[in-house]
């Protein structure tokens, strides 16, 4: 295969590359934040501004708390705080500003049907996008509801289906309950069991419907950083060279055994 990397930008994707690894092997914190900025600033060739970034998430997180407070919810209680983040993206949310008379509204986030699987795009798929149009899809809204919840400092995970991605959580009696963003939902297994697409032999496996790790998070966001390099540019040794870290910690991570079964 020819080599790319002496491609103007496919630096970015060097430098990417690198700071999730150091977070998959220990040497940095492990930060969804953090590692979705990592996957998306590449392919927008550095432009995208970590500063913008996270402030446009802390207004969210901000409105979440007030509304916690003002409705008497206790900050420690895990499943309200998954509920208050379900709430803010599917739902207008009014919540007054604190020693001030005017309000904070936060309005819903949409799906956005315009080449959603980001074929032409892959910045269609972007939280940064859904930040700036309040719009996006089963890539986005999933991982912006991760990033709230590790600001917040709730349990939540990411967990997948068939091209598809959604969150899992765990009610009060440990029972796991799935939050469907692109429909605005709360879904059992059987919802997604019902597509015909998904074998027992799959779930068995931890393939699809599993909750994923943080630490398998952040392995997958390098697959697909992996996977929106061979999209701008092409496919070579920096593609394999992330798919091999990224499945050394996430092995059962069905997205980057495709991009790898691409590259062969």
């Amino acid at each position: 295969l020819p080599d790319y990397t002496a491609i103007p930008g496919t630096n970015f994707f060097k430098e990417s590359a690198t700071e999730l690894t150091d977070m998959l092997e220990g040497r940095l914190e492990l930060n969804i934040q953090r590692a979705v900025y990592l996957s998306e600033h590449p392919y927008l060739n550095g432009s995208l501004s970590y500063q913008r970034y996270t402030e446009e998430i802390q207004n969210p997180v901000r409105i979440c708390s007030l509304k916690m407070k003002e409705e008497g919810l206790s900050p420690n209680d895990n499943l309200a705080k998954i509920m208050m983040i379900f709430r803010i993206i599917t739902e207008e949310v009014i919540v007054k500003e604190p020693g001030a008379e005017k309000e904070l509204t936060h309005y819903p986030m949409k799906y956005d049907f315009e080449d959603y699987r980001g074929r032409e795009d892959k910045s269609k798929s972007y939280v940064s996008k859904l930040l700036s149009t309040k719009t996006g899809q089963c890539r986005s809204l999933p991982l912006l509801f991760l990033i709230l919840a590790e600001e917040m400092n709730a349990e939540a995970y990411l967990s997948v289906s068939p091209n598809h991605s959604f969150i899992k959580f765990k009610d009060k009696s440990g029972k796991w309950c799935n939050v469907e963003l692109t429909s605005g939902a709360l879904a059992n297994d059987d919802f997604y069991m019902n597509s015909g697409f998904i074998k027992s032999q799959a779930i068995k496996n931890g393939i699809y419907l599993s909750p994923i790790t943080k630490k398998e998070t952040i392995a997958h966001l390098l697959a697909e950083t992996s996977m929106f390099y061979s999209h701008k540019y092409g496919y070579d040794s920096f593609v394999k060279q992330s798919l091999d870290t990224s499945l050394k910690h996430f092995p059962n991570s069905i997205h980057a055994h495709l991009v790898y079964s691409n590259y062969h």
